[in-house]
Order: structure tokens, then sequence, then C-alpha cells
């Protein structure tokens, strides 16, 4: 039996694996261009599902590898910007990824334990809820300071680039001159940018925490609709979902680490586009896994109702 099971558990493998790199090395299929350096990605559910289905760390570990590589692959194949090209590093492609197949293990066995309790439906509506609503609400926060702050930021911006064009030795005088007035034009205007940037920011933190209630709103709305259907099984969608936001939050984090100028090299240097890019980012990751959700969830409930009824999976 245990060898039979050994087969069976090394051919889905082999076959998720399969599935994880063709998606991610077709172009426009598992990650789906959106804007240069912005992609809405679907490589990941493969990775939940061979996860949902085997239960295994190190079969999690293994998804997970493969979807880094897959990646990093792709950026060698048709990366298009900057922040693609940042994937042909291994400790931005395959580090975040293999992150990520660790904590959706966790996640799914959490949640699976946590809907055995009387009050676990409740419990896991509320870790879920709680993790959106704040990452909705600091989120936005956060880009919107950007967005307030950019007239001093992006002065701080050019003053950092013009110092480091100083440094180097084949500038003519004439450059060197020109460089010099615009420090001394900076030093007339970032004061006065400061107080504009300091009067204004409070104005769209205000707004973007009406926003951010309002999708905070409408994703409830729709998650608690999705997990009531008839016959569903809410740590699945919700395993789902909060996996896919830590795929986001482990990516962004690493690029952000270890190749913070893609960011720049890819989107300009002011703060404002940065914000924007951020915006992108963060509703990338709500779309994600709401897409995710559908997609997994009906697929892993079939193969939990095959098990349940007790047809032999290695016979279908």
């Amino acid at each position: 039996m245990n060898k039979k099971m050994n087969v069976f558990e090394l051919t889905l493998t082999s076959a998720i694996v399969g599935i994880i790199l063709m998606l991610a090395l077709i172009p426009q299929i598992g990650f789906v261009t959106i804007l240069p350096g912005v992609s809405l990605t679907i490589v990941h559910i493969p990775v939940l599902v061979g996860i949902f289905i085997l239960r295994k760390l190190r079969s999690a570990i293994i998804f997970g590898i493969t979807f880094g590589i897959g990646s990093m692959i792709a950026s060698f194949i048709y990366a298009a910007s900057a922040f693609d090209f940042a994937f042909q590093y291994p400790w931005v492609s395959i580090l975040p990824r293999l992150g990520f197949g660790i904590a959706a293990y966790y996640i799914i066995v959490l949640f699976g334990k946590l809907a055995t309790l009387k009050q676990g439906r409740l419990l896991i509506f509320g870790i879920v809820s709680l993790v959106t609503v704040f990452a909705l609400f600091y989120g936005f926060r956060a880009i919107a300071t950007n967005v307030g702050m950019s007239p001093y930021t992006s002065l701080l911006g050019e003053q950092a680039t013009i110092q480091n064009e100083l440094t180097k030795t084949n500038l003519t005088q004439e450059q060197i001159d020109n460089y010099n007035a615009r420090l001394d034009e900076i030093e007339l205007e970032i004061d006065a940018a400061y107080d504009k940037a300091v009067a204004r920011t409070p104005k769209y933190q205000q707004n973007v925490a009406a926003l951010s209630l309002l999708l905070s709103v409408g994703f409830l709305v729709l998650y608690f609709a999705f997990i009531n259907k008839p016959g569903s099984h809410i740590q699945i969608p919700s395993a789902v979902v909060l996996s896919t936001i830590a795929h986001t939050i482990l990516v962004l984090a690493a690029v952000a680490l270890f190749s913070p100028s893609a960011f720049v090299e890819t989107f300009g240097n002011s703060q404002t586009v940065i914000a924007i890019v951020f915006a992108i980012a963060m509703s990338n990751g709500l779309i994600e896994a709401l897409v995710a959700a559908l997609i997994a969830t009906p697929i892993v409930q079939a193969i939990n109702s095959k098990k349940e009824s007790g047809i032999d999976l290695e016979k279908v």
C-alpha cells in the first residue's frame, strides 16, 4: 500500500510540476502582463491545489521551488522591464516562492484544524477579514502618504541623483555648473515643498480611508457570499485567499529588499508613480486571491468529495 501511495504521490507531483512550469513559461498564461512590470499571476493556483491534495510539507517545498524556478526562467525568456529582470536572481524569484509554499502548507493545515472546531467557521472568517481589512487600510494609507509627500520626496530624489552624477569624473565644466545651479534651486525650493507636502497629506489620507473602507466591504461581501454557497467548505477558499495574499507580500518584499532599484528603473523616480504601482500590486493581490479561490476551490472540493465517497484516486 505504501509503495502504491509513493508511486501515486510521485506521479501526481510530477504532473503538477509540469503544469506549474507550463503556466510559468508560456507567455501571457501564468503571468498575464497588465502594465510593464505589473502582472496578474495564476501560476500559484496549481501550487495550492497540489498542497491541498498531498498535504505534505515536502510537496509544498517542491511546488514552491518549481514555481520560483519557472518565474526565474521566464524572466530570461520574456522579461520586458527592470522589475521583470529582477526575477533573474534566485533570491528574488525562488526564495519568496519557497516561502510561499511553506506558508501555504501551514495555513492550509491550520484552517483545516480550525474548521473542525465548533466556532471554526467564525474564526476562519474573522482571520481572513482582519488580514484583508488591515492590508487594505494600511496599504492605502502608505500610498496616500507617498502621494501627499511627493513634492518633497521628488526633490530629494532629484537632489540625490545630481549628487551621484557629480561624483563622475567625465563631466564637463558646463555640466558641473548646471548641476550645481540646480542644487542651489533645490535648496531654495525644498522647504516650501515640505510644507506643501505636510499640508496636503492628511487630505489624501482621509480620502483613502473612505476608499479602503469601500473596498473592504465589497471584498468581504463577495467573500461571505462565496463561502456560504451550498456545499462549500470555508477552509478551502479562505486558505487560498490568505495564501495568495502572503505570496504577494513575500514577492514584493523580496524585490524591495534585494533589488529596490527595479521599482525606480521601471516606474520612474517619482514617489507618486511608485505609489500608484504599489496600489496596482495590492489590488492585483486581491484580484489574484479571488481568481485563485474561484478556480482552486471547486477542484479541491471535487477531489475531496471523491475521497469521501471512497473512490480510489489512484485508479481515476
